[in-house]
Order: structure tokens, then C-alpha cells, then sequence
């Protein structure tokens, strides 16, 4: 061989096998992280909440003890930038009584977990498949907002959120 094409050999060789040493060192991190964040049980209240069909989950959310909120998983992710395609919650929730004291007690939440208060909170849907909560058909929902100095993006749930990406940065 001569000695450009050596040369390129032993560089896609040694490409090959970093990629994959790569691939194989994520997989493990995300396995390691799987197994260190054992998800707790998750409350007979929620058992309900997945349930029911159709909106009552918000019927549920509006109407529970606002002390709940107090449980809440609050996560910090660097970034998510587009949010628009999620529902702004104050347009959501309009219709429904208490919504006001819902957002409020969770704007503290978070608050009290680093966010500073600017932005616009929305709804991001899990969808079932996810892994989060009960499996059921209609999938989960989480509070976010993104904090408009940093771009921090904080996520608010009454769940844990199994993910392992969002778990490396938290």
C-alpha cells in the first residue's frame, strides 16, 4: 500500500473504534444513571389522576391540595429553545376555578428552586410511552419555563422524570 492510502486506513480504523468506544461509554453512563435513580412508588392519588380520560386531570390538578405542590420534582435543563409549540398555562387553565392559586403555588415552587421569575410558564406533555407514571394512553404533564437571561429551562412535576440526560444535569 502506499503510504497515503495506509495512512487513511489507519485513520478511519482508529475512527471506527473511538466512535464506538464512545457508543459503548454512553450507553453505559445512561445504564449507570438508570440503575443509581431508582424512581420512588408512585402516590395512590396519581393512580386515580392517570385514570380518568378525557381533561379530568386538570379537574384533579386544580381541585388537589395546593400543599401537594410542596412534593414536586423541579428540574433544570440547558436548553430547550423552542417552546411554542407548548400551551401557555394561564390561557389553559383559564376556564377553571383555583387556577390562579395553582400557578401562583407553582411559580414558588420553582422560585424556591432557582428560577427568577421571568418567562412564560407552559405545559409540556409527556406522551405515554415516555416512562413516566402510570402507562396509560394519554401521557403526563409537566409545568416548564424558560428563564429569559439564561435560557435556563425549569421543569416542575409531580413525578420524577426518568430521563438521563435531564438526571446528568441535576
Amino acid at each position: 500500500m502506499k503510504e497515503d492510502k495506509k495512512e487513511e486506513l489507519w485513520y478511519k480504523i482508529s475512527k471506527t473504534a473511538t466512535d464506538k468506544l464512545q457508543e459503548f461509554s454512553i450507553m453505559e453512563e445512561e445504564k449507570e444513571v438508570e440503575e443509581n435513580n431508582e424512581l420512588p412508588d408512585v402516590p395512590e392519588s396519581y393512580i386515580e389522576f392517570f385514570s380518568d380520560n378525557g381533561l379530568k386531570w386538570v379537574d384533579v390538578m386544580i381541585s388537589g391540595e395546593l400543599e401537594d405542590i410542596d412534593d414536586y420534582y423541579v428540574y433544570q435543563y440547558q436548553h430547550i429553545d423552542i417552546l411554542d409549540f407548548m400551551p401557555k398555562v394561564e390561557e389553559f387553565l383559564n376556564p377553571f376555578d383555583k387556577s390562579d392559586q395553582l400557578i401562583k403555588k407553582v411559580e414558588e415552587k420553582l422560585k424556591n428552586n432557582g428560577w427568577e421569575g421571568d418567562g412564560v410558564l407552559r405545559f409540556l406533555w409527556i406522551p405515554p410511552f415516555m416512562g413516566v407514571g402510570i402507562e396509560d394512553t394519554w401521557g403526563f404533564l409537566t409545568w416548564v419555563v424558560k428563564q429569559k437571561n439564561n435560557g435556563t429551562t425549569f421543569i416542575c412535576s409531580p413525578l420524577p422524570l426518568p430521563f438521563s440526560n435531564l438526571m446528568r444535569q441535576n
